[in-house]
């Protein structure tokens, strides 16, 4: 049974429409819908899960104009994972790549605050940094493990830092 969604930003030049976010393949093989799918199959065995599912969000994919105000603060208020692949940089499309620094910035306000997650997908091994806290995924198994995690709450990123603070 749905009931909570975990709204997910995916800016990649490869998924700039609904349509292309469920044929997107990161690495090439399998569907970010399907790795969707699985993660949300797999967090079923956990009880206290904060989500059941990853959803798209609509309101915003790569080759979109500047965010505006309302856009914006539903990008810090609501949507609480994103996905960033590391080819909108090497993007020669200037203003696509402004309006998705610009979103993935109104996402990032307060992240750390409020343990939002962002996975920068890197299927070429370029060494990008993102200049906000970030998970890396390099394969489709990496990815899967991210996406888990944050249905599950990060409960293995809570227990590493309970017993380091013991």
């Amino acid at each position: 049974m749905l009931n909570r969604a975990c709204r997910l930003l995916v800016l990649s030049p490869r998924a700039r429409s609904g349509v292309h976010v469920r044929e997107y393949k990161p690495f090439g093989k399998r569907r970010l819908s399907e790795l969707i799918d699985e993660a949300a199959t797999k967090a079923t065995r956990w009880r206290m899960r904060p989500f059941d599912r990853h959803e798209v969000f609509g309101g915003f994919f790569f080759g979109s104009e500047i965010p505006d105000e309302h856009l914006q603060a539903e990008l810090r208020t609501h949507v609480p994972t994103s996905l960033v692949d590391c080819g909108i940089y090497r993007s020669s499309e200037s203003a696509a790549v402004a309006a998705a620094a610009k979103a993935l910035l109104e996402f990032a306000i307060d992240a750390g605050i409020g343990g939002k997650l962002i996975v920068l997908i890197c299927n070429d091994h370029c060494s990008r940094r993102l200049d906000f806290d970030s998970a890396l995924a390099q394969s489709d198994e990496e990815l899967l493990g991210h996406l888990w995690s944050d249905l599950c709450g990060n409960l293995f990123k809570k227990l590493g830092r309970a017993i380091g603070e013991r």
